[in-house]
């Protein structure tokens, strides 16, 4: 539902799921692992005093999710390592009515790669573009897919965010280049930015 760059420079998500079995402990059967979890109505009356309060409105937006019978997209979470919390950049230029073009790094070996910028400061897709060549007008329309794996080892991530260029102008030493984008994933890509499907818009 959320991604939030906390004060320490890491990424706090908000996530919305449902139960898929289990009970929650009761006192009686409390451990060195309980953390006295129950369960609320939705309804700010009858929650208890929280120490994030931010979650009230996240509730809100949740349940008027569920609600309005929004489906869940489930392509969102890949299980790849990473050591350090990062953003890829599928940044686009829609030029016409079909054809979609998007911004790939430059390569001697002619492989495809996307820009990547490492989270730990503000106003970091501002400076992810102006690195690499751009600084005009964007959009973010949101999240394509979340990597992570989950291991102790390699417990960082990677948000690819799909970014709408206003212009096609980069610098004259940019270390990216467009890349016209294929008809069959054009329209893939069309489908996305004119509705819903395939992206999660991000909350703020």
């Amino acid at each position: 539902m959320r991604a939030r760059r906390t004060y320490f420079s890491g990424i706090q998500l908000s996530q919305l799921g449902h139960t898929t079995g289990g009970v929650l402990k009761t006192p009686d059967k409390a451990d060195k692992e309980s953390i006295q979890a129950e369960w609320f109505p939705c309804d700010k009356k009858s929650l208890p005093i929280l120490r994030a309060p931010d979650i009230l409105g996240l509730i809100e937006i949740a349940s008027k999710w569920y609600s309005e019978g929004h489906s869940v997209n489930r392509r969102l979470i890949a299980h790849t390592s990473h050591v350090s919390s990062t953003i890829r950049l599928i940044a686009i230029h829609r030029n016409g009515n079909e054809g979609i073009q998007i911004l790939t790094l430059k390569s001697p070996l002619g492989t495809t790669s996307y820009p990547i910028w490492i989270v730990g400061s503000s106003r970091v897709i501002t400076k992810a573009l102006k690195s690499y060549g751009y600084e005009g007008p964007f959009e973010i329309k949101g999240v394509l897919s979340l990597e992570h794996d989950g291991s102790a080892s390699q417990d960082g991530l990677c948000l690819s965010l799909l970014v709408e260029l206003s212009s096609d102008r980069l610098d004259f030493f940019s270390k990216c280049k467009w890349t016209p984008v294929e008809k069959e994933m054009a329209v893939t890509l069309h489908a996305i930015l004119t509705s819903e499907v395939g992206c999660t818009k991000l909350l703020e």
